[in-house]
């Protein structure tokens, strides 16, 4: 009797065997790659919103806070654009310290003005900045005049696109509220004696497809208007 026919098998993958791990590997690599792609797409969209969102907060605390303690009758308003976008600047009367004694004149019932606030948006493209200026006058025909006399004179000196550059005698100090910038625009409303604000902020990080196959960041707006609570 012959013994048995003993098979060895030899280790190995056929062609389609390679072939089916090859896509099923690539499968799993393609998964993974747009989960973490979203991962930091959604990480990106938190950070800009969040950023953007500060800005905004920031705005509204100086800005209407500011304007609403101050008077109609002192503002002053230069009206600037760059590539259709708005970069206004507004100057208006305000105290060093609200505080101290004596900062209320009671025979002319109002606050004894001591100082001016600016607020102007650089003209820097696609985002400008929004710089906020304080100013106290130091000649005494300056103090309390409405609107402030120096700046009607020249706004460009003060506005600058260097927010440091400015070196007068008057400043007092220099802030920079707001990075991303498309659009600031302020206009005077007579009728009831209101400042209208519109704030538009560059969001970073966050793309919308348009009609025109262009992508663009996305947008924050502010839309506000102030009725300063000292105007007589």
């Amino acid at each position: 009797m012959s013994p048995p026919v003993r098979i060895r098998w030899k280790g190995g993958f056929t062609i389609t065997e390679a072939l089916v791990t090859v896509l099923v590997f690539s499968f799993f690599l393609s998964v993974l790659f747009f989960t973490l792609a979203y991962g930091f797409r959604t990480y990106s969209v938190a950070v800009a919103r969040s950023d953007v969102t500060t800005e905004a907060r920031r705005l509204v605390l100086y800005l209407e806070g500011e304007l609403r303690s101050s008077a109609y009758f002192s503002i002053d308003t230069v009206q600037r654009s760059v590539s259709g976008r708005d970069r206004d600047g507004l100057c208006f009367v305000s105290m060093l310290d609200w505080s101290k004694p004596g900062a209320y004149n009671v025979t002319e019932d109002r606050p004894d003005w001591d100082r001016y606030l600016l607020y102007y948006a650089t003209t820097e493209l696609p985002s400008g900045r929004l710089v906020r200026v304080a100013l106290n006058p130091q000649a005494p025909e300056d103090v309390g005049g409405f609107p402030y006399p120096l700046f009607v004179d020249d706004p460009d000196l003060y506005m600058q696109e260097d927010p440091l550059a400015y070196k007068g005698a008057d400043l007092s100090n220099v802030r920079v509220l707001a990075t991303k910038v498309k659009s600031f625009e302020v206009n005077l409303v007579p009728t009831t004696q209101e400042i209208e604000v519109r704030t538009v902020l560059r969001q970073n990080g966050v793309m919308s497809r348009r009609g025109d196959q262009r992508r663009e960041g996305g947008t924050f707006e502010l839309h506000y208007k102030v009725h300063p609570q000292n105007t007589r």
